[in-house]
């Protein structure tokens, strides 16, 4: 990740569709793929290339996972583990995360503080991918905040 002056970085934002193209990012846009690729990932994923052995969260696994997703209790402990992954960022001061159990998928809500300010992610989960639904700035959780 290159820095070029913005305190939440630059890097190579990959899109989908055809053709694929590839084109840089920086600031909050930079950020959000960032957290959404942490919580794409396997649990200790970088340790085989010698990187973070604690980054990842994969977020997907929830879907298909043993918990009742109808507790408050269940969903609650999965918004601690993503705002606790997410913070492991840096550039995160905090995380807060609202999770949202709909048929077979989540929605989180997460406003993240960040140096220059605070915006909101939100997010879909399915039991394949995790992908971003909206970005702003600044951001609002739903009632129930976590």
């Amino acid at each position: 990740m290159a820095n070029i002056g913005d305190p939440l970085g630059c890097d190579i934002a990959c899109t989908t569709g055809f053709p694929l193209r590839m084109r840089m990012c920086w600031g909050q846009e930079n950020l959000g793929n960032a957290q959404i690729r942490r919580l794409n990932a396997d649990e200790g994923s970088l340790a085989s290339i010698g990187d973070d052995p604690d980054y990842g969260y994969n977020l997907a696994d929830q879907i298909n996972a043993s918990f009742d997703r109808s507790q408050p209790g269940a969903l609650a402990a999965v918004g601690g583990r993503v705002r606790a992954e997410l913070e492991k960022d840096v550039r995160i001061n905090q995380a807060k995360a609202r999770i949202i159990a709909g048929g077979d998928s989540l929605t989180v809500y997460l406003n993240l503080s960040t140096e220059v300010g605070p915006f909101s992610l939100v997010v879909g989960v399915s039991d394949l991918t995790v992908d971003r639904l909206n970005q702003g700035l600044p951001g609002t959780l739903p009632t129930g905040d976590l």
